[in-house]
């Protein structure tokens, strides 16, 4: 089954496609099944969210319905979550806890220890093209408190640009329980990544990482001195890579 992780609909304040448009581009992909987690201090009705993500779903198509939430300044999200409130009590064998966009390690043991994953690459946040190094050291770091933790590829969705063909693969039809055992693995056309982070990676992580470094430094010096890279020099790299 080819899906998607980490989707937000208008039902968040800051995405703007509707659950069926959401639908019909994943049905012009071929995607199987989308794991929506709209921020839970957005959503009004959550019972009705999921009737709505019920009666869209069929035999060629399935919404998985979750939330995004935030402890301090981390954030998570819950898939397949029953209700909006009181997230890491929901913990049970057919949902889904994965620390979203993780800018450090330091995550409380508690929290650690109830975690099915970490997202290891985010494409909306961390490099669009190929996994930050720095988010793979992080996940590595977390492991070492919790080895069943798992390696989760997101795209972090919010309107049509933030689409990336980075699909998670499950190796059966049974969905949750893969993603909870981690019986699936991210396809993108530069990297494949198992569910235990263990990347092969090519020759373009590491031109792309030093490229992504060297873009960050120029953007600190454009701060103080106001330089621009040409918008045609960025595009073409983009199409290289």
């Amino acid at each position: 089954m080819k899906g998607l992780i980490h989707f937000h609909s208008n039902c968040s304040n800051d995405a703007v496609l509707t659950l069926e448009k959401i639908k019909k581009l994943a049905l012009k992909h071929n995607i199987d099944f989308i794991c929506m987690t709209e921020h839970d201090s957005d959503i009004k009705n959550y019972e009705k969210y999921k009737t709505h993500c019920k009666k869209l779903s069929d035999k060629n198509f399935k919404f998985i319905p979750g939330i995004e939430f935030c402890i301090n300044k981390d954030h998570f999200i819950l898939i397949n979550a029953e209700k909006k409130n009181t997230p890491l009590k929901q913990i049970t064998k057919n949902k889904i806890l994965i620390l979203a966009h993780p800018k450090t390690p330091k995550i409380p043991e508690q929290i650690i220890k109830k975690l099915d994953g970490a997202e290891i690459w985010n494409t909306h946040v961390d490099s669009r093209f190929v996994p930050n190094k720095k988010k793979i050291k992080i996940f590595k770091k977390l492991k070492k408190n919790n080895p069943k933790l798992k390696a989760f590829t997101a795209i972090d969705f919010h309107n049509n640009n933030h689409f990336k063909p980075t699909y998670i693969i499950t190796k059966s039809n049974n969905i949750i329980k893969d993603l909870k055992s981690g019986n699936f693995y991210t396809l993108d056309k530069r990297v494949i990544i198992p569910s235990n982070g263990n990347i092969n990676f090519k020759l373009s992580f590491y031109l792309f990482n030093i490229f992504y470094s060297l873009m960050k430094g120029i953007g600190k010096i454009n701060q103080v001195l106001k330089l621009r890279i040409p918008y045609k020099i960025k595009k073409s790299f983009y199409r290289f890579y």
